[in-house]
């Protein structure tokens, strides 16, 4: 805990972070307590914290002037390394073991939870239960998830590194909103797409993958990307993809180059490839101790944290409630050694 009563604190904090600032005093009020925060922290709590700050600091500071402009200067200097994305080979902690999953029991429920999504900085998690999607927050990757929070009404949600943007399905389409749910607008570029699911969409927000379901085909994943978050979704593509295995929940890494899925939900996959013109050929099963035995859904990967996020069931009928899991010490490029 950062300081007593800090759980509630930050609840609250990141509830309101979610809802977002509509100009840059709310944009700098939300950067102060994000850094007040980080002020009793250490270690990587404080950058995670801090990297918060900044981020909000970052939008204020084209139009703040005197001391409040250079207070901010100052801070956003100081917060280095976290000031900005850090390359993961500099900033995520050592494998220190062999790869395990667990359950995420805090979030676990009396219903199916499944299908997360996290943040790039490991601390915020949305998910669904029961066709509705929910959030949560944890100070640090140490300690347990908080309480959740309701978002929105819809299914597979997927988010922006900055958690401005959400985008999930609803009622057979894709739809976008702002990160607390609200606004919610159907992608008109996506208007001819059949049943699209289980969208994943880059931490800079400009490119999204996902799995169509035409009828009386078999799943294909598609991409589509945008020049800015302004600007309209390119026609979607069938992402490069040379195998035989059915292919679903796919999780894309920033660079392009490692593709992380489910083989008909059954096992874990991935595929490298060397540049981003060449499709992805070779797959490689991923397994580990503690790893639920079925649905295995929505593999999310934190490199920030080494850690992968999934869903799945613990046995084979819906007496298993599908459950939220993490994978500790997940090193993708073991499989490729």
């Amino acid at each position: 805990m950062l300081a007593s009563g800090s759980e509630e604190v930050i609840r609250q904090l990141a509830a309101d972070d979610i809802r977002g600032a509509k100009n840059e005093i709310e944009q700098l009020a939300l950067g102060d307590r994000w850094w007040e925060r980080a002020k009793d922290a250490k270690g990587r709590k404080r950058i995670m914290l801090q990297t918060r700050a900044v981020h909000w600091y970052r939008q204020a500071l084209p139009v703040l002037k005197g001391l409040a402009k250079a207070k901010v200067e100052a801070r956003v200097v100081e917060a280095k390394p976290a000031n900005g994305p850090v390359p993961p080979h500099r900033s995520a902690p050592p494998i220190s073991g062999p790869p395990t999953a667990s359950p995420i029991q805090e979030l676990n429920g009396r219903d199916d939870s499944a299908f997360p999504w996290i943040a790039p900085d490991g601390l915020t998690i949305y998910l669904e239960e029961s066709a509705t999607i929910w959030s949560a927050v944890r100070q640090d990757t140490t300690e347990k998830f908080g309480s959740k929070t309701f978002v929105t009404t819809g299914r597979h949600p997927t988010l922006t590194g900055d958690q401005q943007e959400l985008i999930f399905a609803l009622d057979g389409k894709l739809v976008t909103a702002t990160g607390d749910g609200k606004d919610i607008t159907a992608i008109h570029s996506f208007k001819n797409v059949l049943n699209p699911k289980m969208p994943s969409i880059s931490t800079d927000g400009l490119r999204l993958i996902f799995a169509q379901y035409a009828p009386d085909k078999a799943p294909q994943l598609m991409i589509s990307t945008r020049s800015t978050r302004k600007l309209s979704w390119s026609r979607p593509t069938a992402l490069p993809v040379k195998s035989s295995r059915t292919l679903l929940w796919p999780y894309l890494t920033d660079d392009g180059l490692l593709l992380i899925c489910t083989d008909m939900d059954k096992e874990i996959v991935l595929s490298k490839r060397k540049e981003l013109h060449e499709p992805f050929e070779e797959f490689k099963m991923f397994s580990c101790r503690g790893l639920p035995a079925m649905h295995l859904r929505r593999p999310h990967y934190v490199p920030l944290t080494n850690e992968l996020f999934l869903s799945g069931r613990a046995g084979p009928n819906t007496s298993f409630k599908e459950q939220l899991y993490v994978v500790k010490n997940f090193d993708p490029q073991a499989l490729f050694r």
